[in-house]
C-alpha cells in the first residue's frame, strides 16, 4: 500500500490529497487464497494484487489449477499444499529461482508446473523434502539444481536449455518419466537420492543423452522400462567414485565409462554396456544380468546374477550362485576373458547346428 501526499501552503489555505493504490514498490510475501483461478486476478492473492518480480509466492492451502498468462513473474515459489498445478503461460523467477516444495509433515506431496519456466540467466533451485514435477517445455538458461527432495521431469525440455547443465546434490533425486529424451544436457550426480537413487527411471523408455559426472559415490536405477545413456560425444559416465546400477527395470549405456573406482550391478534388471570402457576398478555383479558387448579394462566379480554378451574384459571370477552365459538373448556369442577363476556357479553353453559336430 503506497501513500502519495501532495501538500501546499499559502497565506490563506492549506490542503492535502492522499492517493491510495495497490502497486507494491517493495518485495513482500504473497499468499494464494486456495481457489482454482487465474494468477492475474488480484483478489486471489493476499495482500491483493498479482505477484511482482521481487515477491515470494506461497501456496499453502487448497488444491487445484492456477492458470498463468504470458509474462508472469515472482522471486520464488514456496508450496506446502499438495495437488496444485500451474498451467499455461510463462513464469520467470529471479536469478536464484528457488522452488521449495515441502509440507513439513513428512508425508509425500507433489506440486506440478505445466507452465513454461523462462528467463536468461535464471537458475532453478529445487529445495524442500517433497516432489516437484515439471511437465512443460522450459527455456530458462541457467543451471538446474536439485538440492533436496525429488525433481520429476516428464518433458524432454523440462531442464531448460543445455547452457547451464543440471546438478543433483547429495539428498536430491532426479526422476525421468513418460518416454522422454534429454539431449545434450550435462549432469552432475552425487548420492543415493530420496528413494535410493540420485537418478531414477520411473516408467517408460527414457534417454539421457548428455555426459554424467559423479561428484561422489552414486546410485542410478530403473524402476521399470528402459533408461538409455547415449551422449552426443565423449563419455557417458566419469568421476573417480563408485557407481551402483540397480532396479528391476533395465539400463543401457552405449558410450564409454571412465575413471570409476568401481561399478556395482544390483537389482533384477539388465545392465547393458556397449562402450569401450576405460575405468580400471572392479565390476561387481550381485543381482540381475550384465550384458557386456563392449569392453572393460578392469576385472569382473560375479557373486550373483548372470553375465552375457560378446565383449572383452580382464580377470573374471565366477562364484557360487552366479551364471556365465555368453551371447545375447539366446543368440550364440563369445565373451573374451583374460583370466578366469571358477569358484562355483553355472556355465550356460549355447550350441547351434543341424547335426553333430556342427555349430
Amino acid at each position: 500500500m503506497d501513500f502519495v501526499i501532495f501538500h501546499k501552503s499559502a497565506a490563506f489555505c492549506i490542503w492535502a490529497m492522499v492517493v491510495i493504490c495497490t502497486n507494491r514498490a517493495h518485495a513482500v510475501d504473497v499468499y494464494w487464497k486456495g481457489n482454482s483461478h487465474s494468477w492475474r486476478v488480484n483478489g486471489q492473492w493476499s495482500p491483493s494484487g498479482e505477484p511482482k518480480a521481487a515477491d515470494n509466492v506461497f501456496i499453502n492451502t487448497g488444491s487445484g489449477t492456477i492458470t498463468l498468462s504470458a509474462g508472469e513473474v515472482a522471486s520464488s515459489l514456496n508450496v506446502s499444499a499438495s495437488g496444485w498445478t500451474l498451467s499455461g503461460g510463462t513464469l520467470q523467477l529471479d536469478s536464484t529461482g528457488t522452488i521449495n516444495v515441502d509440507n513439513g509433515l513428512g508425508t509425500p506431496m507433489t506440486f506440478t508446473i505445466d507452465s513454461s519456466l523462462v528467463g536468461t540467466g535464471v537458475n532453478i533451485y529445487k529445495t524442500g523434502n517433497d516432489t516437484l514435477v515439471l511437465t512443460g517445455a522450459n527455456s530458462y538458461t541457467g543451471t538446474t539444481i536439485v538440492g533436496t527432495g525429488i525433481l520429476n521431469i516428464q518433458n524432454s525440455l523440462a531442464l531448460g536449455t543445455t547452457a547451464g547443465g543440471t546438478t543433483v546434490s547429495n539428498g536430491g533425486e532426479l526422476q525421468l518419466q513418460g518416454g522422454i529424451t534429454v539431449a545434450g544436457e550435462s549432469l552432475n550426480l552425487y548420492g543415493t537420492g530420496v528413494t535410493g537413487s540420485a537418478l531414477k527411471n520411473v516408467s517408460g523408455n527414457n534417454s539421457f543423452n548428455g555426459p554424467v559426472v559423479l561428484s561422489g559415490d552414486t546410485t542410478v536405477s530403473s524402476d521399470s522400462g528402459l533408461l538409455t545413456f547415449d551422449p552426443l560425444a565423449g563419455t557417458a559416465f566419469s568421476g573417480a567414485y563408485g557407481l551402483t546400477i540397480g532396479g528391476v527395470g533395465d539400463i543401457t549405456i552405449n558410450d564409454p565409462i571412465a575413471d570409476l573406482s568401481s561399478l556395482t550391478k544390483t537389482g533384477t534388471g539388465t545392465l547393458t554396456l556397449n562402450g569401450i570402457n576405460t575405468y580400471t576398478g572392479v565390476t561387481n555383479v550381485t543381482q540381475g544380468t550384465l550384458i557386456l558387448n563392449g569392453s572393460l579394462s578392469g576385472s569382473i566379480n560375479l557373486t550373483g546374477g548372470t553375465i552375457g554378451g560378446t565383449g572383452n574384459f580382464g580377470d573374471f571370477t565366477l562364484n557360487p550362485g552366479a551364471t556365465l552365459s555368453p551371447g545375447n538373448s539366446g543368440a550364440a556369442g563369445k565373451l573374451n576373458v583374460a583370466n578366469t577363476t571358477f569358484l562355483g556357479g553355472n556355465y550356460n553353453l549355447d550350441i547351434f547346428g543341424t547335426s553333430a559336430g556342427t555349430t
